[in-house]
């Protein structure tokens, strides 16, 4: 019986992973622009909070040939004193969307 239960819970965390993850946007993600498209406008994710943002209101930078979005200045700011640690090559790739 431990085991069953023990199955069950782990069906169901990995189900919980393949779901529309809380606080990312519903929409078609486009990889080569790093943006979800949607009725509701296009929006990012900033690297630095994690956050999703619009990209009509987002701070961008420039890094590496790619475009970046950013909630705010001071996040821009902190992504260009240390990109290596934000740039998307180094964010994990899953089917959907980034990781957080």
């Amino acid at each position: 019986m431990k085991y069953v239960v023990m199955a069950s819970l782990t069906l169901f965390a990995l189900a919980a992973c393949e779901s529309h993850p809380e606080g990312i946007p519903e929409g078609t993600y486009d990889r080569s622009a790093h943006v979800w498209r949607s009725d509701q406008g296009d929006r990012a994710m900033d690297p630095v909070s994690g956050e999703t943002i619009y990209v009509s209101h987002a701070v961008t930078r420039e890094y590496g040939g790619e475009k970046y979005y950013f909630a705010n200045e001071e996040h821009a700011r902190e992504f260009m004193a240390h990109p290596e640690k934000y740039e998307y090559r180094n964010a994990p790739q899953t089917s959907d969307y980034p990781a957080h």
